[in-house]
């Protein structure tokens, strides 16, 4: 086993150097060896089984994951081109979406070729006179690169990822079935696992933050976190029973609620940052969890977009937004570009929005400087649940018009 784990590690490797800041050339020649090395697995491990009693093991496990296999198979007529006939036709496609508090719009799409491709920085600072022509004081987008075969319309990297889990598990089943297991095996197979966990995170691969300064004519790119949660689908009965809280009925209003203590609570104890995070809730009461941290916010308009997307398609319930904000004692100081308009903040709040049940929205503010007094929160939970908000000044009004728009539709197909 420990000769086709190699080869795999090897493999993932050579993926791990394909990045959207590379030029085209480079992440060709991280595909041809990825896909060599990949395919290559395989055979190692066929013939290491070979005239033993694992034979037949190995045709049983090949036939579940490998055969009649469309990624399995693109995978091998892949390696078999690029090896005989020619590098990997990779195109780049850049997507340049621009992210206000409460929309997103595509500014622009472009595809590279080896032939015209450009550098990642030369692309950048291209877009300085389309963002100047916006007219604000600063305005925040997104990079986001997609790669395809030259003639295959589908998603390069998710057919990858794809195959990289089938052969994970296939490996795994082997290596627990024949129960092998060696110290440099399990080391290896540890490394494995964390070169994939990293390659599968393709958000952080391909999509780049940006904010453009007017007054200053540069960019910032955001530096962004996204941690890994060990379970992030959970039934919101279980997820409150977990924290010994039951409730009569499992209503939006009550669930922000729980989730407001338990993020008031967690800032107590930290006694500094909040990580923004977003609890997306789908009709069966399956809680997904989209914890994130950014240096710049559009990070988080770029998350409230995407689901925002899913609205139309997916079957989601609520949607609740929990986060820290700047206060200002006037509007005016929104005029400002954001590293200029803090410095005129008067203090900081917890923010906790939501678009619930009924297509209400709703909105808690904690003054942070007041959480510890037990009364003030309280009194906030009780008496200052405001379900009057402005939604369109919300940070949530693209779910907002989502989910408008899902339930227009709705009207529209019954009376129709």
């Amino acid at each position: 086993m420990f000769t086709a784990l190699q080869r795999f590690y090897g493999a993932l490797s050579n993926l791990d150097k394909f990045a959207s800041a590379n030029n085209l050339i480079d992440n060709v020649v991280c595909l041809d060896d990825f896909f060599s090395s990949f395919r290559s697995t395989s055979f190692v491990l066929q013939c290491a089984l070979a005239h033993t009693e694992y034979e037949p093991l190995y045709d049983k496990f090949r036939q579940k994951y490998l055969k009649e296999n469309r990624v399995c198979k693109w995978m091998v007529e892949t390696r078999n081109e690029v090896e005989k006939q020619h590098p990997f036709d990779l195109l780049k496609q850049v997507y340049v979406t621009i992210y206000t508090p409460v929309s997103a719009m595509i500014l622009k799409s472009e595809t590279f070729t080896v032939e015209n491709d450009v550098e990642y920085q030369t692309l950048v600072e291209s877009l300085k006179d389309e963002l100047k022509k916006i007219n604000t004081v600063e305005v925040h987008f997104s990079l986001d690169f997609r790669f395809r075969k030259a003639d295959d319309n589908a998603d390069l990297y998710n057919d990858i990822c794809a195959a990289i889990i089938i052969m994970t598990n296939m490996l795994k089943d082997m290596y627990s079935t024949i129960g092998d297991c060696t110290e440099l095996c399990d080391d290896l197979i540890i490394k494995i696992e964390e070169l994939e966990r990293k390659i599968l995170k393709s958000e952080i691969i391909f999509v780049d933050d940006y904010v453009y300064y007017a007054d200053k004519d540069i960019f910032e790119k955001g530096d962004r976190l996204i941690p890994e949660l060990p379970c992030n689908n959970v039934d919101v009965r279980k997820m409150l029973e977990s924290y010994g809280v039951k409730y009569p009925s499992y209503d939006s209003k009550e669930f922000m609620k729980f989730l407001a203590k338990l993020h008031l609570a967690i800032y107590q104890k930290q006694g500094r940052h909040l990580m923004p995070v977003i609890f997306v809730v789908y009709g069966n009461n399956i809680c997904k969890t989209i914890p994130f941290d950014s240096s710049i916010r559009t990070t988080a308009y770029r998350k409230v977009n995407e689901i925002a997307d899913k609205v139309i398609s997916d079957d989601i319930k609520y949607v609740t937004m929990i986060h820290e904000a700047y206060n200002y004692k006037s509007f005016q100081y929104h005029m400002l570009p954001y590293y200029k308009r803090i410095e005129h903040s008067n203090g900081e709040s917890i923010m906790v929005q939501q678009i619930g049940d009924g297509f209400v929205p709703r909105m808690m503010m904690f003054d942070t400087s007041k959480i510890n007094d037990p009364k003030y929160v309280d009194d906030v939970l009780k008496n200052r649940f405001d379900v009057k908000c402005i939604v369109e000044k919300s940070a949530m009004y693209p779910i907002y018009l989502a989910i408008k728009e899902k339930r227009d539709r709705k009207a529209t197909r019954k009376n129709s």
